[in-house]
C-alpha cells in the first residue's frame, strides 16, 4: 500500500478516535469546527484520491447545528453520522489494496487437511480482514514448519512436538535448517526485520498500532507462504 494512502488511513481512523473521545454531553458546535480544522487537510487528502468516500459533504451535515440546539441526544446523531461517514471513508481507501493470495495450485496439493483448510479460509479473508488474516497467518506458518520438520528431521523437537509455540516453532526451523539455505534466509530476515514484531503486535497489544498494513501481510505472503509452501509438497 503506498505511504500516502496508508498515512491518510492513519489519521481518518484518529479522526475518528478524537469525535467519539468525548461525552456527548461537552459536544457543541465549537467542538466541532475545531474537530474539523484539526482534520481538515486530511479530508482533503482521501477526497483527492477519488474513492467516492463522500468527505467533501461533512460540513453539510453540520448544517442547522449552532448553540441553538441544546439536546445531547441531537449532538450524539449528528457524531454517528459523521463516523459512519468516516469508516466508509477508510472501508473504499484501505479496499482498493489487494493481498497477494496464497498459490490456489500450492493449496490443491496440500496433504494435510487442517493446513488446506486454514490456507483457502485465510486467501477468502486477506483482502476484506487483514487483521484476522494476519492472526491465522502465524497458526498457518507455524504448521508449516511443522510438517517440513516431520519430512526432514523427524526426530527434532520441532517436529514430535504437537503445541503449536510460534516464537519457539520459528527459532527451531531455523536452528535445525529444515529448509534450503535460500528459505532459510528468508525466516531470519521475517525473524529480524521487523515483520515478526509486526505480526505480534497483532496478537500481544492493543491500540490502533497494533493494526497491519495490508503490504506487510502481502510481503508475508509472497516470501514465506509461497516460497516455502513447495517443500512440503514436492
Amino acid at each position: 500500500m503506498d505511504t500516502l494512502r496508508v498515512n491518510t488511513i492513519k489519521e481518518l481512523r484518529q479522526a475518528r478516535a478524537d469525535l467519539l473521545g468525548v461525552r456527548k454531553e461537552q459536544l457543541n458546535i465549537q467542538f466541532i469546527r475545531a474537530w474539523y480544522k484539526k482534520w481538515a487537510g486530511s479530508f482533503l487528502r482521501a477526497d483527492s484520491m477519488r474513492q467516492n468516500i463522500e468527505i467533501n459533504i461533512l460540513p453539510h451535515y453540520c448544517r442547522g447545528f449552532d448553540d441553538s440546539v441544546t439536546d445531547p441526544d441531537a449532538w450524539d446523531d449528528l457524531r454517528n453520522r459523521i463516523i459512519k461517514l468516516l469508516e466508509n471513508a477508510v472501508t473504499n481507501l484501505d479496499k482498493k489494496e489487494v493481498v497477494t493470495p496464497v498459490i490456489d495450485t500450492l493449496i490443491a496439493k496440500v496433504a494435510d487437511i487442517e493446513l488446506a483448510t486454514f490456507l483457502k479460509e485465510f486467501n477468502s479473508i486477506k483482502d476484506a480482514q487483514p487483521n484476522i488474516a494476519a492472526i491465522g497467518f502465524r497458526t498457518i506458518l507455524s504448521i508449516i514448519l511443522k510438517i517440513r520438520a516431520r519430512r526432514v528431521a523427524s526426530e527434532s523437537d520441532l517436529a514430535v512436538r504437537e503445541d503449536i509455540s510460534f516464537d519457539r516453532d520459528l527459532s527451531d526451523a531455523i536452528k535445525e535448517g529444515i529448509f534450503p539455505e535460500a528459505e532459510i534466509k528468508l525466516l531470519k530476515r521475517y525473524q529480524d526485520g521487523g515483520n515478526k514484531v509486526v505480526f505480534d503486535n497483532i496478537v500481544h497489544k492493543i491500540g490502533e498500532s497494533s493494526l497491519i498494513d495490508k503490504d506487510k501481510l502481502s510481503d508475508a505472503v509472497d516470501n514465506l507462504l509461497n516460497k516455502l509452501l513447495p517443500h512440503i509438497i514436492e
